[in-house]
């Protein structure tokens, strides 16, 4: 647990690393309390036995397999079309041209949204009941290179007589080369999310920080300028992960370091800067006593003021860490997965599963015979010869015959009937959306009910799901509006397109 601070304390200004590292700690005691169900939740999606299960004769239910699918493909089955709408009737012309490179951004040769919500989908509905995603735009500079940057009189002309304007003269400036340039919006591994231990709501874009841990390559982290020599690597250890079973044994051949990033909004913890969207960012290393990036405004927004002296955001609008729940559960911010919630039922229904083998097994026909027979005859008899005859005095049945074996209760046949029905209503995943064969006959108008109220249940789920995915793709809007130049529009609009976009003065114009 964090330690209180004091106005009086040094350590309590955001601008020192001992600040972040005392809020990082404390988010990070309180998601590890979390993290074993989460694993356990995996190990049920793969059909394992989980670690305090004996695996001898142990039977896995793979339901919680069977409906993560099917659930993920309820929610999101195919990345929508962004439609945007003009605010302002003098930019409708421009609307068509910044749809059509934000749909392109969004799609397999831009961030990849479709990878994206299918890793985040399984994450939110498996193993945490969170999705975690980074939304952000990534230039690779190499060196600078001149551009020009105006004109001025020219230095050099002679003085002017008659009236005569000086001729002018281009002015350059050394600006980053950039050889590259991506936008992100990629799946971060609940076990690596930071939530502020004191944060309990739903709509995480509020919350006064979010963070995350990660490992890069030392080479990249050297790069970018965030280790020094002394910098340890973590090239030898074991890489963590909700996967267990994946982890093993696959320790990295190649050299890292470890660290945390977080994005923070600035008014929370800087009395100079009062507008409530300003973020920023700072990055420490692992190891490293001082920032690798200290506290700063977030690169990927400015601020410009309207004709009535407002200050709007151009770039992103929200934390670059961009986080949905699966559910809202009062006052958590780490709300339990569909998975989780199924567990006991699906744990019942296997340990069912699992009595059942054993009394097949227990009940394997065993035959008697008494000692008077002649070993030849029981020879016989085990060799199970065709129309051999035996020979016995007396009563064949006397001689020979069958232990009697228990017979299985049909009480065991109705607990999994009434577990499987739970675990529909946890799911809302009736054998209609599991495209199976409904063994209870009902009229049509009892099927039509059930049905409307699933797929009720579904759409208010969809809608969720979707408003976060609008919500990320305004962030995505917000970077191609700060970011991407006339040349980036050519190339997915073409000529023709350019000239209803500069309709839109991106530099002043809030793409909300």
């Amino acid at each position: 647990m964090a330690r209180p601070f004091s106005a009086a304390d040094p350590a309590a200004s955001p601008k020192t690393p001992d600040f972040w590292r005392a809020q990082i700690k404390a988010s990070q005691d309180k998601r590890q309390k979390y993290v074993e169900q989460w694993r356990g939740n995996i190990q049920r999606y793969l059909a394992k036995t989980l670690s305090e299960t004996p695996k001898q004769d142990t039977i896995v239910v793979p339901l919680d397999y069977a409906n993560t699918e099917q659930k993920k493909a309820l929610l999101f089955f195919k990345v929508p079309e962004v439609q945007l709408a003009p605010k302002r009737p003098q930019y409708a012309g421009a609307v068509p041209v910044y749809q059509a490179v934000l749909n392109h951004y969004l799609g397999r040769h831009g961030v990849d949204a479709r990878t994206m919500m299918h890793e985040a989908l399984f994450d939110a509905i498996c193993p945490s009941g969170l999705a975690v995603t980074m939304i952000g735009y990534e230039p690779t500079v190499d060196g600078t290179k001149q551009i020009q940057s105006g004109t001025q009189p020219d230095p050099n002309a002679a003085p002017s007589v008659l009236g005569l304007s000086v001729p002018e003269v281009p002015v350059f400036a050394d600006v980053p080369n950039v050889i590259h340039e991506a936008y992100f919006w990629v799946r971060v591994s609940p076990e690596k999310a930071l939530i502020p231990a004191d944060f309990h709501g739903s709509n995480y874009d509020i919350a006064p920080w979010l963070g995350v841990d990660f490992e890069i390559d030392h080479a990249v982290a050297k790069r970018r300028g965030w280790v020094r020599a002394d910098t340890p690597m973590s090239g030898d250890a074991q890489p963590t992960g909700l996967n267990e079973s994946e982890n093993q044994d696959s320790a990295s051949t190649r050299p890292k370091v470890k660290g945390t990033m977080v994005f923070y909004r600035m008014a929370h913890f800087d009395l100079g800067q009062p507008h409530p969207e300003a973020f920023g960012w700072c990055v420490l290393i692992d190891g490293q006593d001082d920032f690798a990036v200290k506290p700063s405004p977030s690169p990927w927004q400015k601020f410009v003021p309207d004709e009535t002296g407002k200050l709007h955001v151009i770039g992103m609008k929200g934390n670059p860490i961009h986080i949905k729940g699966a559910r809202y559960v009062s006052d958590s911010a780490y709300p339990p997965s569909d998975v989780m919630m199924a567990r006991p039922q699906v744990e019942e229904l296997s340990k069912g599963r699992t009595q059942m083998i054993q009394q097949r097994d227990r009940n394997v026909p065993l035959r008697w015979y008494n000692k008077s027979v002649d070993v030849d005859s029981i020879k016989k008899i085990e060799r199970g010869e065709l129309q051999s005859l035996i020979g016995v005095d007396g009563n064949g049945n006397d001689l020979l015959g069958i232990i009697s074996t228990g017979q299985l209760p049909r009480e065991n046949f109705e607990f999994d009937k009434i577990i499987k029905q739970d675990l529909a209503s946890i799911w809302r995943l009736g054998a209609n959306q599991r495209a199976q064969e409904d063994e209870n006959t009902k009229t049509a108008t009892e099927a039509s009910i059930m049905q409307s109220a699933s797929d009720v249940a579904l759409a208010y789920e969809q809608d969720h799901w979707l408003d976060w995915f609008v919500r990320g793709a305004e962030k995505v809007g917000g970077l191609i509006q700060l970011f991407a130049d006339d040349p980036d529009y050519v190339e997915i609009v073409g000529d023709d397109g350019l000239p209803m976009l500069q309709q839109w003065d991106k530099t002043t114009i809030a793409g909300e």
